[in-house]
């Protein structure tokens, strides 16, 4: 008999779709079973496209948030969870 790792699901979000330089990005980030029961524990890495860990989420219940900033420009967020000894990992990238 084969156990295996059940499938994750990484949503996320950010408190609002502009922002301001130098202004605190709030950066929610939810993982969730789509396989099997339980629930994923662990972090999520937030990249920006350049920089690869711009902030880390602690799941706690499988949700949790952080907070950063960035200077002018335009990013477009990630949110990689990397997985843990039940689930498998998985990436959500919410907008720009």
């Amino acid at each position: 008999m084969s156990v295996t790792q059940a499938a994750s699901a990484t949503a996320t979000l950010t408190d609002a779709s502009s922002y301001v330089s130098g202004g605190t990005i709030t950066y929610t980030a939810t993982v969730s079973a789509l396989t099997g029961s339980g629930t994923p524990s662990g972090t999520v890495k937030v990249s920006d496209g350049t920089n690869l860990d711009v902030c880390t989420v602690t799941l706690v219940a499988g949700t949790g948030t952080c907070t950063f900033s960035e200077p002018v420009g335009n990013y477009t967020l990630t949110g990689t969870y990397s997985g843990d000894g039940q689930f498998t990992g998985s990436t959500r990238t919410p907008s720009t």
